[in-house]
């Protein structure tokens, strides 16, 4: 597949905004019913006009909330959401929809804090592919020339694959959805941003064209409209279709019969909107609490103020607002003998401002399944128990997310190992497509109780070296490897050592640690078949009814 800005000629139109095609309105269309008798059919409604919603420092101030806020709304209140096919809600609410989370994104730090630390806990440190044929060089040479692609797996090459799998997921949480074309041609990935797959048509021949996406009777993608951008950045009217098979779409898709993804974090508009106004609340109350300095008390001192105090005209009463100067850095207070202001507690306002937002922050967090220790980064007051809950259920929340990047992955791979054989870098193998990926996972959060943990999934049995190494992000094959390279090269400075130094008697096992380590290893720990040393003396072992000596 060729690259579709070199399809469409990078002919850019100078349009200074896409146009937008008018919703074509069925009339009533008189049919029979058998029996001689009319019936008509229902007449679609007009398109309703987009009510503008007002931009904010935090993002998109929107009138409604949650997919509510990207509705249009009829002059006669809210538009009450009608029961149908999932991709009809979207038709009206996806463009919305994305622009106000990408403006969020840019513009609100919680937005994006959110993102991406479900995208630190999917990547990591980076992706590593572990080629799993029954050929230890072909598994060599396989995991070679992906490191070597993933250098630059982008057709701009302005990222190399690890950040770029980053910056992709998070632009799925951010738009919703996604593509990528397979340039043959140069062997990268160009992406396509989820705006650009769009179309005017809702049809093309027998299948349906649903926002871009051209489906069969059954719902099966079978190409995407691709648009490009015009010279001012805006997409294009025009897009041509793409087939499916050179196509990869990313899509955070909540139905099953979904055709296109919205943002993930849609349903939390609302909540921050109201952290929003709580944080302006609490900024203001004391910038006002923090200029309220000094008080006046003297003779004539209306008098005096009204010379040279600037008139509120908010204010309901005139004389009040003269008694007042704001100058900028202080408020002062001017009052005749008798008068009065009471100091105001500075501790009012916000009283419990940090508990407040704390609860605001977990709220945030439930739709993506994040604690509060990952949105807030605070560790200090969650025991080991309390943080190792966390981190495992965000790690069981992240799992969509893991299996939506590696189904991406592993078409990436396929389309790769193919190139690679029809350019006689690889020979074909029924097993050559056989490869896991890893990704960094989460940090430990007490090294001791994880390894305490370990030794006794091995004393009983319910665990492998492959598992657990895995689950440090490492391959047990690699890490064995190193291992006996170690030893080899212990070995051959022992015996160079003893052959010099004879009265000292090194051995191997006290220059390797994780050999002397071993020396108080249970023997499922450490590999080694049971021997008759380590069974329990007679009067511990179990007799036929289970039951143990005293």
């Amino acid at each position: 597949m060729r690259s579709i800005d070199r399809q469409l000629g990078m002919a850019l139109e100078d349009t200074a905004q896409r146009a937008v095609a008018p919703r074509a309105v069925t009339p009533a269309v008189a049919a029979g019913n058998g029996n001689g008798r009319q019936r008509s059919r229902p007449v679609a409604p007009p398109p309703v006009p987009v009510v503008r919603a007002q931009y904010t420092p935090l993002g998109l101030q929107v009138r409604e909330y949650g997919y509510r806020s990207a509705r249009t709304v009829r002059g006669d209140g809210r538009t009450v959401l009608q029961p149908g096919h999932p991709d009809m809600h979207l038709r009206y609410d996806l463009d919305t929809l994305r622009k106000a989370s990408q403006c969020y994104f840019r513009d609100n730090g919680i937005y994006k804090a959110t993102i991406r630390r479900v995208v630190d806990v999917m990547i990591g440190g980076g992706i590593t592919l572990r080629a799993r044929t029954r050929n230890k060089d072909v598994n060599r040479r396989l995991e070679s020339l992906w490191r070597e692609w993933w250098q630059s797996p982008e057709i701009r090459g302005m990222d190399d694959g690890d950040n770029f799998a980053r910056m992709v997921m998070e632009q799925v949480f951010v738009d919703g959805d996604l593509g990528f074309i397979k340039d043959e041609a140069t062997g990268r990935l160009q992406l396509i941003d989820g705006e650009r797959i769009t179309s005017t048509k809702t049809t093309r021949g027998s299948h349906r064209v649903e926002q871009g996406v051209e489906v069969d009777r059954l719902g099966r993608p079978v190409a995407y409209h691709v648009a490009n951008y015009d010279s001012t950045g805006f997409v294009q009217h025009n897009s041509i279709p793409i087939a499916a098979e050179d196509f990869i779409f990313l899509a955070a898709r909540e139905r099953v019969t979904q055709t296109r993804g919205a943002p993930v974090q849609a349903c939390n508009f609302p909540m921050f909107h109201r952290i929003n106004d709580v944080c302006d609340s609490e900024a203001i109350a004391w910038q006002v609490l923090s200029k309220l300095a000094v008080a006046i008390t003297r003779k004539d001192a209306a008098a005096l103020a009204a010379e040279t105090a600037t008139e509120d005209s908010t204010a309901g009463d005139a004389n009040v607002a003269q008694y007042y100067h704001d100058i900028g850095d202080a408020i002062i207070f001017h009052g005749e003998l008798g008068d009065e202001i009471k100091g105001i507690d500075r501790n009012i306002p916000g009283s419990t401002f940090s508990d407040s937002i704390k609860m605001f922050m977990r709220l945030l967090g439930l739709p993506l399944g994040l604690s509060l220790e990952f949105m807030l980064l605070i560790w200090s007051d969650t025991n080991y128990s309390s943080g190792r809950a966390s981190v495992k259920q965000v790690q069981r929340a992240c799992k969509p997310w893991f299996k939506l990047l590696w189904s991406a992955m592993r078409n990436i791979y396929a389309w790769k190992v193919g190139q690679w054989i029809d350019a006689g870098r690889l020979s074909r193998r029924t097993d050559i497509l056989d490869h896991e990926f890893h990704a960094e996972p989460y940090w430990l959060l007490d090294p001791h109780k994880e390894e305490d943990a370990r030794s006794k999934r091995f004393a009983n049995r319910v665990t492998s070296v492959t598992r657990e190494v895995k689950d440090t992000g490492d391959d047990y094959a690699d890490l064995l490897a190193e291992q006996m390279r170690e030893l080899e090269q212990a070995a051959d400075d022992v015996a160079a050592f003893n052959a010099k130094y004879p009265d000292v008697n090194l051995t191997v096992r006290d220059v390797v640690p994780w050999l002397a380590q071993g020396k108080t290893q249970t023997p499922a720990a450490s590999g080694r078949p049971a021997q008759p040393e380590d069974e329990p003396p007679p009067e511990n072992r179990p007799d036929e009814e289970g039951n143990r000596g005293s």
